[in-house]
């Protein structure tokens, strides 16, 4: 690409991208060609992208220092979520004394059964725009158990999320 094809690319890049989204909307042979490439070439496709990060390797600050922001993001949310529904088990039956519950096996529940729709969503628990939500939450659609009483809850109203319930073959005791 040339200097006079870059500069117009910068002036039109939103055109550009709508033409090029366009283009592949109407041809959607391209994505399975590229698929279909890359499953043929994998190795060597993976070799080649080792290859570069090796000669390009990026700042280990960089990397570490948006972890580091993420972990703690992560953390202050659920210390307030914790704070929110007061450090304990919202099961009245819980067999773990408040005193002995160890507050890392704290596990958010969804009330109304509904956690596989938003998992869908936010694609896992720790995402911050989840932990958001439940914090924000003030309807009751959220509350806290401890591992012990989560799984409970799952065997009892048979919630199983990767295996299906047959009563005859799985004995949960």
């Amino acid at each position: 690409m040339g200097d006079k094809e870059k500069r117009y690319y910068q002036n039109h890049k939103e055109e550009c991208s709508k033409r090029i989204k366009k283009w592949r909307e109407s041809h959607p042979q391209y994505k399975i060609g590229r698929h279909n490439y890359y499953l043929k070439n994998r190795d060597k496709m993976l070799a080649n992208s080792k290859l570069y990060e090796k000669n390009h390797p990026r700042p280990r600050s960089q990397i570490d220092k948006k972890i580091e922001n993420r972990k703690e993001l992560y953390q202050n949310l659920r210390r307030k979520i914790l704070k929110k529904y007061d450090f304990r088990c919202a099961n009245p039956d819980c067999l773990i004394p408040r005193d002995k519950l160890d507050v890392r096996c704290l596990q958010i529940d969804h009330v109304n059964n509904n956690g596989y729709e938003e998992l869908k969503e936010f694609y896992c628990t720790t995402n911050p725009k989840f932990l958001k939500k439940v914090l924000d939450d003030t309807e009751g659609n959220y509350q806290l158990l401890c591992a012990y009483c989560n799984w409970l809850k799952r065997f009892e109203l048979k919630i199983y999320p990767l295996m299906i319930y047959e009563e005859k073959k799985f004995d949960p005791i």
